[in-house]
């Protein structure tokens, strides 16, 4: 099922939630000194000092994706950490980093990061596929096999993501109403984009 909060779902207390079918465990002890992980959240994390040298910064946020988002839709903020902005972790990240733009699916909590001997937030598992992603293909699925019966489907699939989005501010994120099978299309591929910003799906959707 989804997961009741976008944005909790990519930190460590939502590894494992209920939207999530799989993903690559990580491990770090508290100190730092045992650890298990592969090298994803190091090189995608932000590229800082202190508390926020968190990685290499690879894989950021293009002006495109920042674009992408309808006004007020959570997901931007849940997906991308603006230079000079809050991390959500009660930090402000400086106004001197490199970009304006950083990944935040791989942005962990810098008193974790502190407390492990900044081992750059290996400890964060890595999302590979979640619930949302089903609901999109199928949606995508029964809006390309088209009917009214489909189109109904496909838009009760996109709506099932979008009303988690929108969560309890019902002023964004209007429902999709379209029967049109070109219109819904390209609806579908806008939710996946959002969505799925910066969990490696734009490419292989496109």
């Amino acid at each position: 099922s989804l997961y009741s909060s976008y944005t909790d779902m990519f930190t460590e207390a939502g590894e494992l939630c209920s939207e999530s079918i799989l993903e690559v465990q990580n491990y770090v002890n508290d100190n730092g000194s045992i650890a298990v992980f592969g090298p994803f959240t190091e090189r995608t994390g932000i590229r800082g000092t202190g508390i926020f040298d968190q990685g290499w910064g690879w894989n950021t946020p293009s002006q495109a994706l920042v674009n992408a988002y309808e006004t007020g839709d959570p997901r931007k903020n849940a997906t991308i950490l603006f230079r000079g902005g809050s991390d959500g972790y009660g930090n402000t990240l400086p106004e001197s980093l490199e970009l304006p733009y950083w990944n935040r699916k791989t942005y962990g909590d810098p008193a974790r990061a502190k407390k492990t001997n900044y081992r750059k937030a290996v400890w964060m598992n890595v999302r590979i596929l979640r619930y949302a992603d089903v609901l999109l293909m199928a949606a995508e699925a029964s809006n390309e096999i088209g009917g009214e019966i489909n189109i109904n489907n496909a838009l009760g699939y996109l709506e099932q993501v979008r009303a988690r989005a929108r969560a309890a501010n019902s002023d964004v994120l209007p429902a999709i109403t379209t029967t049109s099978q070109s219109d819904l299309r390209t609806a579908i591929k806008h939710e996946s984009r959002v969505e799925f910003g910066m969990e490696f799906e734009r490419f292989y959707d496109l």
